[in-house]
């Protein structure tokens, strides 16, 4: 049930709202490259350029889920702003 606080909030922090309703589905992605890499020893590289690796896994779990990080840190920035400025 999406509240009334929960719609204000998701207007005001959209990509943090979306990262919030993935937060088990990226911590299952995570958790999985970090087995991956320590287990199996394998990473992902550009297929064009296997010597080259990828950007990081958090750029392509936000570019898959459509995640603009730089607006989800400035959203963030913004509620410590808040927080601060209520105490």
């Amino acid at each position: 049930m999406v509240t009334g606080n929960d719609k204000e909030y998701a207007a005001k922090y959209p990509e943090c709202t979306k990262i919030a309703a993935l937060h088990d589905q990226l911590m299952a992605l995570r958790t999985f490259f970090t087995w991956l890499g320590d287990t199996k020893n394998y990473d992902i590289l550009d297929f064009e350029d296997p010597a080259a690796m990828i950007e990081s896994h958090e750029d392509l779990f936000a570019e898959f889920y459509k995640i603009d990080n730089k607006k989800a840190e400035k959203e963030r920035q913004q509620m410590i702003q808040e927080l601060q400025n209520a105490e």
